[in-house]
């Protein structure tokens, strides 16, 4: 499956990937397995948050253009096409970190491959974090006004890459959660970031709310795949 995936640009983030290397894809009792993990977190809801987050940053856009702001149109506009080649340079020591993980799964490492999925987990969404901040920092803290457009369009430039990844993902279906939640979960520390701000919070403190949410992020889907994991060995074991 590495391979397939990146010939079909897909970046491969987690363990789910290699699960479905080494299972048989006509086999119901994993494709169960997978449904009764993504019971766990409704994934449509990634889905619906981010249409409604993406038509305010639109309206938001267009504010800007109304107040004459094109300077931050423009510019976002060239973040967004430049964002996906950038980050896919960065995302290829997960590339290399994978089909390592791949390899030691073969040769039934459990510890190994934990500690291989914790390091690609925490790479993944410390990139988002930075990301994603980054986007934040320039548009909010160096234009300054007008201030609830700059953060709604900020958004939609921050989130644009991770949403174009997840589309690319050929488990992306609107119910796979290991190919949307690192992203549902950035744009759940985004909005709490706009939230801190508007309660009068400074920027340490939003900064410091953005990394919490994504750590939590981090260790529930940690959780997720160890439980998707124990689901497959269960069903491997039966199937024998």
């Amino acid at each position: 499956m590495p391979k397939e995936n990146e010939k079909n640009g897909t970046i491969p983030t987690d363990i789910a990937a290699h699960f479905c290397a080494i299972a048989d894809d006509n086999d119901s009792k994993l494709n169960k397995s997978l449904l009764s993990v993504n019971k766990l977190f409704p994934c449509k809801i990634f889905v619906f948050l981010f249409s409604v987050m993406s038509l305010t940053a639109l309206v938001s856009a267009i504010w800007l253009v109304i107040l004459g702001e094109w300077h931050v149109i423009i510019e976002g506009i060239l973040f967004i096409l430049i964002s996906v080649p950038i980050l896919s340079v960065f995302m290829m020591p997960n590339v290399f970190l994978t089909s390592l993980i791949a390899k030691v799964m073969n040769q039934g490492k459990k510890i190994p491959v934990l500690l291989l999925q914790i390091i690609v987990d925490l790479y993944l969404f410390s990139l988002i974090s930075v990301w994603c901040l980054g986007i934040m920092w320039h548009f909010v803290y160096v234009y300054e006004n007008p201030i609830i457009p700059l953060f709604f369009w900020s958004y939609g430039i921050a989130l644009s890459p991770w949403w174009w990844f997840c589309k690319k993902d050929e488990r992306y279906d609107n119910t796979d959660i290991f190919a949307t939640l690192p992203t549902f979960f950035a744009q759940l520390a985004y909005l709490g970031a706009i939230a801190m701000f508007f309660m009068g919070i400074q920027w340490k403190g939003i900064i410091m709310t953005f990394l919490v949410i994504m750590f939590i992020g981090v260790i529930l889907f940690q959780y997720l795949q160890y439980q998707y994991y124990v689901d497959v060995k269960q069903q491997s074991l039966n199937k024998n």
